[in-house]
């Protein structure tokens, strides 16, 4: 769900940044995304219907800038050197709004909880809308500060 909402604001925003998703349960590489899963990206226009879980990667994850992560759980599949480089969905997106905040370049609020991001697999509706929503408030976060950062390096002359 988090790649396909991140590459959806990035498109819109005219982002050219590669985004990639792999799956921890090295038991269900190629899987389909959930009924639910579709559904709740339908339902902000997003088709996922060609998407299939890839096996999570090691050699992938070192030719990666940046690694986010949905819960703290996950840092656990992380080599040591991968850690400069890994974060908390929800830290990283703070971290940047504290920062823009604070520089003047941005009013977003967000709430000050910084939070696991639930797998709501096997779990109502409801739970997939919720999980879509908090995805997407802290991506639109990070897709901010690169505007920002952008904007910046244009009016810099690079």
């Amino acid at each position: 769900m988090a790649e396909y909402l991140f590459r959806n604001s990035l498109c819109k925003n005219g982002i050219n940044i590669e985004v990639e998703s792999m799956g921890v349960d090295v038991n269900s590489p190629n899987r389909r995304p959930s009924r639910q899963t579709m559904q709740v990206l339908k339902e902000v226009g997003i088709d996922a219907s060609e998407h299939c879980v890839k096996e999570f990667k090691r050699e992938t994850l070192y030719k990666s800038d940046l690694i986010l992560v949905m819960d703290k759980e996950h840092l656990q599949f992380f080599d040591d050197e991968l850690l400069d480089r890994t974060f908390l969905l929800s830290n990283f997106a703070h971290s940047l709004r504290k920062w823009c905040v604070e520089s003047g370049d941005m009013e977003l609020e967000l709430s000050d909880i910084e939070e696991d991001i639930n797998d709501p697999y096997g779990k109502d509706i409801d739970e997939y809308r919720l999980c879509r929503d908090i995805i997407k408030e802290y991506i639109d976060i990070i897709i901010e500060r690169i505007k920002i950062a952008r904007k910046s390096e244009m009016e810099d002359g690079g």
